[in-house]
């Protein structure tokens, strides 16, 4: 399940995806559209939550906003959701990739993701891959905010999930993979950026998350130069392993 803010690439990465574990394997791959709103797909769907209902005909028939509209087709999915995760769970496939609603925060904040997660959970393992674009990782503090929203996530779906930074072929200022884990790194990196209480918010909390999730592995890839697919298929497929090592 591909979960991220909007614009971080998720439709890009799915259909991406897709392509390389074509290409590059023997396995069964379905792909899920759990996004009504959506206007356009670079991939045809195994299942589409367009096939049910759109965020264009409740607007029409129930006269809301985009906003409303959105909240009223969550609300429709937890409804549907015994019908929903049946479709999806009867995908024969070794891996089904889920494309999920461009607004996170529906999705995750209300009822809508969590059942979604427990229900599809008791037919297949599930696990979610959190997307960071990489404009967002380009300092310490909007990384650690950025990973802070992977652990709610994490929080509220119930299901292990990764970091991925999308858009690697973009430069960052920083080294965005040293800032998991090498403390002196992030402790002057934060000094430049001179933001006061700021500073000492951003570093208890990188403290705090290093303590909760000590084994964090981050991928970094660009869909469109279709770098670091590999590195996410061996991290996916070790998930599905109990005894894979995940440090």
């Amino acid at each position: 399940m591909f979960i991220g803010p909007a614009g971080s690439g998720k439709t890009t990465l799915v259909a991406a995806f897709y392509e390389w574990l074509l290409d590059n394997t023997d396995l069964r791959v379905k792909l899920v559209n759990l996004d009504p709103g959506v206007e356009y797909l670079p991939y045809e769907p195994d299942f589409d939550i367009r096939s049910i209902f759109t965020l264009r005909d409740i607007m029409r028939k129930e006269k809301l906003g985009p906003n409303g509209a959105m909240i009223r087709a969550s609300e429709s999915m937890v409804e549907l959701s015994d019908e929903i995760c049946r479709k999806i769970n009867e995908l024969k496939s070794d891996f089904t990739l889920i494309d999920t609603p461009g607004q996170m925060e529906v999705f995750v904040y209300r009822p809508t993701g969590p059942i979604l997660v427990e229900k599809l959970s008791k037919g297949k393992p599930t696990y979610t891959v959190f997307l960071v674009d990489s404009s967002f990782a380009s300092s310490p503090s909007s990384f650690i905010g950025v990973w802070l929203s992977s652990i709610t996530v994490r929080l509220r779906l119930g299901a292990p999930n990764y970091i991925v930074v999308t858009k690697s072929d973009l430069e960052t200022r920083v080294d965005v993979k040293r800032l998991l884990y090498d403390e002196k790194y992030v402790l002057e990196e934060l000094r430049r950026e001179e933001m006061g209480e700021a500073s000492e918010l951003a570093w208890r909390s990188w403290q705090l998350l290093k303590d909760f999730q000590p084994a964090l592995r981050m991928v970094r890839v660009s869909a469109t130069r279709k770098i670091g697919l590999e590195e996410l298929y061996d991290i996916l497929h070790e998930m599905k392993c109990v005894c894979g090592d995940m440090t």
